[in-house]
């Protein structure tokens, strides 16, 4: 088993770790994470200058299921509309091969307290998955990350991806890799989604910028405590 534990991780860029500042339980759910990893090239910059921990949602969900030993195990994904199962389960395959273990399950555009948490709840318990990919979005996903792990009683990895989910149905698109390379794949999405993204990057960019001045200078900000685990 590649776990004997359940692991939580949290996929963490800029708008996460800005969010967490004001949001007391974003915060607390990151401060239970086993691993916060850094997906954002700006905050990995923060984090280590001089060396390469980016660790994106995209790449990980490839690496993972590329990995021989890893693709094996039962994956489940939660947080597709029931309009998108079908669809998202044949891209699933077309990604990773027909040898892939999967379940997915339809989760309503909803808040976390609307979504049905016991058919969840039941599905997890029955199926006893080895991975559970989340994709509802921060802050939401982040949230149900402690539910699960209070409901779970196997050897897992909890891990909320957001915007994958809809890099693999092909409803959005990654940024081009030179973008990504330069640490612009925030400017890429708010091209694609200015009305959405201008008012949250315009906030909370300047929030994290805050920070890590803040942490370059002296004044340690706790929440890059969160990456400093082994």
């Amino acid at each position: 088993m590649f776990t004997q534990r359940v692991v939580r991780i949290h996929l963490c860029n800029a708008y996460t770790l800005a969010l967490s500042s004001e949001i007391p339980h974003l915060w607390k759910s990151l401060s239970n994470a086993d691993f916060n990893l850094p997906d954002g090239l700006p905050l990995a910059k923060a984090i280590s200058p001089l060396k390469n921990v980016q660790i994106r949602g995209m790449d990980l969900v490839k690496s993972t299921f590329g990995h021989s030993k890893i693709s094996t195990k039962l994956h489940f994904f939660y947080g597709v509309s029931a309009e998108e199962v079908d669809d998202f389960c044949e891209r699933l395959t077309y990604y990773f091969g027909s040898n892939i273990r999967f379940q997915v399950l339809a989760a309503p555009f909803a808040d976390l307290e609307n979504l049905n948490l016991e058919e969840l709840q039941i599905a997890l318990r029955l199926s006893k998955p080895d991975f559970i990919w989340i994709g509802l979005g921060t802050p939401k996903q982040d949230y149900l990350v402690d539910k699960i792990y209070e409901w779970v009683n196997h050897p897992c990895a909890i891990i909320p991806v957001g915007a994958v989910f809809d890099f693999l149905l092909g409803t959005n698109h990654e940024a081009p890799q030179i973008l990504r390379k330069m640490g612009l794949e925030w400017l890429f999405r708010w091209w694609k989604e200015p009305r959405r993204l201008t008012k949250r990057y315009t906030r909370y960019n300047l929030i994290f910028l805050f920070q890590v001045l803040r942490f370059f200078f002296g004044k340690l900000h706790s929440a890059i405590n969160l990456f400093k685990r082994s």
